[in-house]
This record gives C-alpha cells, sequence and structure tokens, in this order.
C-alpha cells in the first residue's frame, strides 16, 4: 500500500505520468513524530518523506518530474519503509543490517520506480502514487539526478536546509516531536558506524529506525 503526500487544498501540481521510469533519489526529508492509527490504536510515529526524480521526464517549466512517499520510520518485517528497500536493493535485510540503517545513503541512488493513477473517492482529484521501487537492471546506464540532493533531520537541525525547503512541506514537519517514546511493535534502533558499499547499498549509520 502506498503513503504518498499530497499538497494541501488549493494547490495545483503538474501530475506526474505513469510507468516505469529510471529514476534518482533527491531527498530525504525526517518529517519528526505524528500521530497514526492502526486497527483502531493511536501512536505516535516518526515519519520521513523520500522523493525521487523522474528522469527522461519534463515538466512545462523543463524540470523533471518528482514524484514522494512518506513512510514510517521502522524497519519492522510489514513496514513499507522495509519492503520498498529489500525491492531496491533486490535482496532481504540480513539480521545484523536489520539492527540499524543510513537511510540518508540512498541519496542520489538510482532506481526503477513504477508510478500509477489514482483517483479520490470523490472522483474529482487524480493523484501519482508510487506503486513499487526496484533496482536498476543488469548493465543499465545509471541516471543521475539534476535536482540537488536534499538531507534533512531533526536529530541534527540544520536551520538553512529548513528554510530551503516548501512552505507546505515545512508545515508537515513536526518540529517539535523529536524526542518521543520508541512504540515496541516498530523498535529497531540503529548502531552508529558503518559505511556505504556497493555492493550493499544501504547501510548503518547517521539517521535512525525506531
Amino acid at each position: 500500500m502506498s503513503l504518498l503526500a499530497v499538497a494541501p487544498e488549493g494547490m495545483e501540481f503538474e501530475l506526474a505520468p505513469q510507468g516505469n521510469f529510471n529514476s534518482v533519489c533527491y531527498m530525504v526529508c525526517d518529517l519528526g513524530y505524528h500521530e497514526r492509527e492502526w486497527q483502531g490504536v493511536k501512536n505516535n510515529k516518526r515519519m520521513v518523506r523520500l522523493a525521487f526524480e523522474l528522469c527522461g521526464t519534463s515538466m512545462e517549466d523543463g524540470r523533471p518530474f518528482s514524484v514522494a512517499k512518506n513512510y514510517t520510520l521502522s524497519l519492522a518485517e510489514s513496514a513499507n519503509l522495509r519492503q520498498d528497500l529489500q525491492s531496491w536493493r533486490g535482496r532481504a535485510f540480513t539480521e545484523d543490517e536489520l539492527k540499524g540503517f543510513d537511510l540518508f545513503n540512498v541519496l542520489g541512488k538510482p532506481c526503477m520506480v513504477n508510478v500509477v493513477h489514482t483517483t479520490s473517492k470523490q472522483g474529482d482529484k487524480t493523484y501519482a502514487n508510487i506503486a513499487s521501487i526496484a533496482a536498476m537492471p543488469q548493465g543499465a546506464s545509471l541516471p543521475v539526478a539534476s535536482n540537488e540532493l536534499v538531507k534533512f533531520s531533526l536529530d541534527e537541525f540544520d536551520q538553512l536546509t529548513y528554510e530551503s525547503l516548501p512552505d507546505w512541506l515545512q508545515k508537515k514537519i513536526n518540529v517539535h516531536g523529536v524526542n518521543q517514546p520508541v512504540t515496541r511493535e516498530s523498535e529497531n534502533p540503529a548502531p552508529t558506524g558503518g559505511s556505504f558499499d556497493d555492493d550493499i547499498p544501504f547501510a548503518a549509520h547517521e539517521l535512525n529506525l525506531y
């Protein structure tokens, strides 16, 4: 199931096309803690937003289309983030890898993104949703982002980066909701250390997963 952050009422965006696209992750944005409800139970969950540039596409102003997806910051077995990252890596996580993860290491990394259009229940709006994320095919030319790479963490708050984000995205970030208790069902503390490895593309360090 996709969880797509859409623009507030009154804001208009060009609709990204449907299909499979060579893509690059150009943003990892910490959204802080937000109240989520699952099966009637409400909890505060740490959220993160990943945004992808659809290479080879062009909006009216010449910039490439982009799509984004919001995730609970968790490596729990059923977590959408874990499922998408495993599909992106092309293999499952090992037990050691599940102990922690450097989410900032996906910045600038290529992938295949499948975009589908969905219509609101009222039938008056159409959204471009990320249906799946997968590894690039063997031997394919690897795309490079034309967008500036953006990483934002509330653990290491950077005012300039925060102010560079669109106003509507700033409003989605709970800047006061960082020091929240860990919830037992999604507990996955991350260790420090680790580095990028092309064979293990997303390794441990920096942005903790809980």
